[in-house]
């Protein structure tokens, strides 16, 4: 993946979520940390739509391995 510089938290979109989180495989990282991180992106993104300073949450509906087989599609 190309690194892209985001200037804008609203910039973010769904596709960079998926991304960040095939790196943390790719980098030996657990299952486990990545249901922690995705965690926190959730957490982080409503607090922004709560806050009214983004209208989406890129971070909706991506599914980690534990929570779906849908997780390999995305890191095979």
């Amino acid at each position: 993946m190309t690194h892209e510089q985001l200037t804008d938290i609203s910039d973010v979109t769904r596709l960079h979520i998926i991304h960040y989180l095939k790196q943390l495989k790719e980098e030996g990282k657990s299952s486990k940390t990545s249901v922690r991180h995705l965690s926190s992106i959730r957490s982080f993104h409503q607090f922004l739509l709560r806050e009214k300073v983004t209208t989406n949450d890129p971070s909706w509906n991506i599914e980690t391995q534990k929570q779906s087989g849908l997780y390999r599609k995305f890191y095979h």
